[in-house]
């Protein structure tokens, strides 16, 4: 069974891809005056499976980087860090870093090295902060309490790790001798014994096949949980087994009258056959010698291996062209295939019936041929409408990055907005899906900047002092409606007249009482025009609106505003299902 890389590879990015709408959405909903502490895991699994996906396919900036944010969250998690509000904007912005890293691998495009450099240098400044969270201890107890656990529980200065990996491992795309590196990490000393009783003879040898196992010894203070996580790519891969070693390190005073320092072992980047029988080591200069005659090292450690992001010139010349942004892939929900399958099963009777009346036909069985050619036709109106449901992805494909772009936005302008979401299950056409996201960015983000007050302007007209933005989606007839609608000022239609005269939108003679408000309100649907007062970098610059319709429109919808002064403004948007004809 030959390992295709490049379709593992892409099932990988759409995993990253998922771990990181994972990672966004429940950083969103974390507090940092009370965390919880289940949320707090998912968010250190998902970026600990970016880490560990990212490595196997040697994606060494990603997991690099991913390293220094699971760091940092292990560092909350086990309650050695305080996470405070600017923590969750580094981890956010941290997503944006990994997704540009994940962008450019697919694209072959440049990452974004500035915004890495910012957000890592931000990431060291958390790591390095001192600030830990404390818990009161009464002093006169410290001591006591240490006596008794010594003698309760002999200190753990290690443990010894038993790693069977089965045969088949390397078809998960993952590589042992990542996981052994990244273990090494956690230890301030270690020694690795290598087995391979299992290895056939070469000519039945399959090079596929994962015929190793190891012992791993780990001294260091590492939990087990910290080292099993580890293993949590492989757990179903693997036989694992972990004991703890008490006194396996020894200080530094005997090691100096060991005649040096330790010397640990160094792990290749690809697998490499051992002798035959493998001996245990101690961690001395002489034994971690005889270990490397065991097990060869490589030439280089691996944070020496050659950037991936400079290959050579006869790679380059080899590179795939940038993807086209049009190829891309859907994944499809099960059911909806298995419904396929049934229509196809149920036109191949069909298709049988008929070609056996059409061999013997007779007009005594007219009647059933009729009968064939109604099933024929509904057999071919349900595939048709199946083929079309394929298509089709939930709303919540495009209403899941609001949350992060309205936080990100009422951090910038002081304001506060509860976003809220319906129909996030309503279908729509994917490419209709993928093309609406931008106006609906442009519309959210007007609602904040041009619609919502601030909080002092809120509280003195009497409104609660956080404004309401609401995404919806819901089915009409043939089509599907999303509605964006906040609870702001509204748009002043008197102030949108002079502005549109003094512009030059409408003509000068225009006088308010021939327009009706909602001729008015359209205006702002006219190219360059706007009523900000001020230009900013999110808004007010007359570009967009017109921009807004005309998307809408080439997709076959349409756009209406309703508003009202003081009370908030609705923008309707009704869209095709789909805009495939077969």
């Amino acid at each position: 069974m030959a390992l295709d890389m490049e379709q593992l590879r892409k099932i990988f990015h759409v995993e990253c891809r998922e771990n990181l709408e994972t990672l966004e959405g429940e950083l969103l909903q974390l507090d940092p005056s009370q965390v919880d502490i289940e949320v707090l895991n998912t968010i250190f699994r998902a970026a600990h499976s970016i880490k560990g996906g990212a490595g196997t396919f040697n994606l060494h900036e990603i997991s690099e980087f991913t390293h220094a944010v699971e760091t940092y969250l292990d560092l909350i998690r086990t309650q050695k860090k305080q996470l405070t509000p600017q923590g969750i904007d580094t981890l956010l912005k941290s997503c944006d870093v990994i997704r540009n890293m994940l962008d450019s691998r697919e694209q072959q495009t440049d990452i974004d090295n500035v915004l890495k450099e910012q957000v890592s240098a931000e990431l060291q400044t958390l790591l390095a902060d001192t600030s830990t969270v404390k818990v009161a201890i009464p002093s006169e107890s410290v001591s006591a309490c240490a006596a008794e656990v010594s003698q309760m529980t002999p200190a753990i200065e290690g443990w010894r790790i038993r790693f069977i990996p089965h045969q088949t491992l390397f078809y998960s795309g993952n590589d042992p001798l990542r996981i052994l590196r990244e273990v090494r990490e956690l230890g301030s000393q270690y020694q690795i014994e290598v087995h391979q009783q299992m290895l056939p003879e070469l000519a039945e040898m399959d090079p596929e096949l994962c015929y190793l196992s190891w012992n791993i010894d780990l001294a260091g203070n590492a939990s087990e949980s910290e080292i099993r996580e580890l293993f949590d790519w492989v757990a179903d891969e693997c036989d694992l087994e972990m004991t703890p070693l008490p006194g396996l390190a020894t200080n530094q005073a005997e090691s100096d009258e060991m005649g040096g320092e330790t010397e640990n072992l160094s792990l290749p980047s690809m697998p490499i056959a051992a002798e035959e029988h493998a001996q245990s080591t101690v961690l001395n200069d002489s034994a971690a010698h005889e270990s490397s005659q065991m097990l060869p090292t490589a030439s280089t450690e691996v944070n020496s291996l050659p950037n991936p992001a400079a290959p050579s010139k006869k790679e380059a010349a080899n590179k795939p062209a940038k993807m086209d942004s049009s190829v891309s892939s859907i994944r499809v929900d099960i059911e909806k295939v298995d419904n396929l399958i049934n229509l196809v099963g149920e036109l191949v009777i069909t298709q049988s019936m008929l070609t056996e009346l059409g061999n013997d036909f007779s007009m005594d069985k007219l009647d059933k041929l009729k009968a064939g050619l109604a099933q024929l036709l509904q057999n071919s109106k349900d595939l048709q409408e199946n083929v079309l449901n394929i298509r089709m992805l939930p709303m919540s494909f495009a209403f899941s990055r609001f949350p992060r772009l309205v936080r990100d936005l009422c951090g910038r302008l002081g304001k506060k907005v509860d976003l809220q979401i319906q129909g996030e299950q309503t279908e729509l056409d994917k490419t209709v899906l993928e093309r609406i996201v931008d106006p609906l960015v442009h519309l959210v983000r007007n609602g904040i900047d041009h619609g919502v007050e601030m909080p002092d302007v809120r509280l003195a007209k009497g409104k609660p002092e956080t404004g309401v933005i609401t995404l919806q989606a819901f089915h009409q007839g043939g089509s599907i409606i999303v509605e964006i609608r906040d609870d702001g000022a509204g748009i002043d239609c008197d102030k949108l007249w002079r502005k549109a005269v003094e512009k030059g939108v409408l003509e000068p003679h225009t006088q308010r009482g021939d327009l009706t408000d909602k001729q008015i309100i359209n205006l702002i649907f006219a190219p360059g025009f706007s009523t900000a007062e001020q230009v900013s970098d999110i808004s007010g610059r007359g570009v967009g609106m017109d921009v807004v319709k005309r998307n809408i429109e080439e997709l076959g919808g349409q756009i209406e505003v309703e508003s009202e002064l003081g009370r908030g403004s609705r923008f309707t948007i009704s869209l095709p299902l789909t805009l495939a004809i077969l």
